[in-house]
């Protein structure tokens, strides 16, 4: 199955939130960009849309990325959210972060020998001082 036809049951495949507060205690403040990737369907983004200023969700789906983008924005229509249809390898983003966010599941997603091109991508996006989860 395409992960685009999974994005239907990825809202109920992927429920667990017991991270969420952890997640969530590292946005000091609502004056925070973050980037979240890959984005899934949004299990996180509704969540981060509300705390910080900017977000933006990438994801390698289309389709996942437009209904992380929907919940992101339902759930917090002040937020600044942007999506974008990348693979997180050669994550090429014309702005940083003070956060990015890479669930557990992410790194799953590619072989072994690609991990190094995933966080090198992505700390190349986020500005020092900050972090990535």
């Amino acid at each position: 199955m395409s992960y685009s036809r999974r994005a239907a049951t990825y809202a109920v495949e992927y429920r667990e939130d017991r991270d969420v507060p952890f997640v969530l205690s590292l946005l000091d403040g609502p004056a925070r960009r973050v980037i979240e990737l890959p984005c899934g369907v949004g299990r996180l983004s509704c969540h981060l849309a509300r705390r910080a200023e900017a977000l933006d969700v990438v994801d390698l789906e289309p389709e996942m990325v437009a209904r992380a983008v929907a919940a992101a924005r339902t759930s917090a229509p002040e937020c600044a959210v942007s999506g974008h249809v990348q693979d997180m390898r050669g994550l090429a983003l014309d702005h940083g972060a003070d956060l990015a966010i890479l669930p557990r599941e992410g790194l799953q997603l590619v072989p072994p020998r690609d991990g190094q091109k995933v966080l090198s991508a992505v700390a190349a996006h986020v500005a020092p001082g900050c972090c990535i989860l």
